[in-house]
């Protein structure tokens, strides 16, 4: 069941918070419970904290399943350009 009591702004800044202090699976956990409720532009937002949660926890076939996600929704993310890029079945 989604939880409509927070919102995305309010999860995105948690998520980032939980990056702060490294907890990489509690911030991709807080996204991956509510980013179903999210639409457009903060699915999006959502999406690239758990990319970054993902990237510096090392968790990189999250990061790049999340990666390819957001690359569908808005490919202009440098970040997620880069990293897809560098990936070992870049489309040559």
């Amino acid at each position: 069941m989604a939880h409509h009591h927070s919102m995305p702004k309010e999860l995105i800044i948690q998520a980032a918070a939980l990056r702060h202090i490294q907890d990489y699976v509690g911030a991709l956990n807080l996204i991956e419970a509510n980013i179903e409720s999210f639409d457009g532009a903060d699915r999006v937002q959502g999406r690239l904290q758990g990319f970054y949660a993902a990237r510096e926890g090392g968790l990189l076939e999250k990061a790049r399943t999340l990666a390819l996600q957001i690359a569908e929704e808005d490919p202009g993310i440098p970040s997620v350009r880069a990293f897809l890029s560098e990936g070992p079945d870049r489309a040559g």
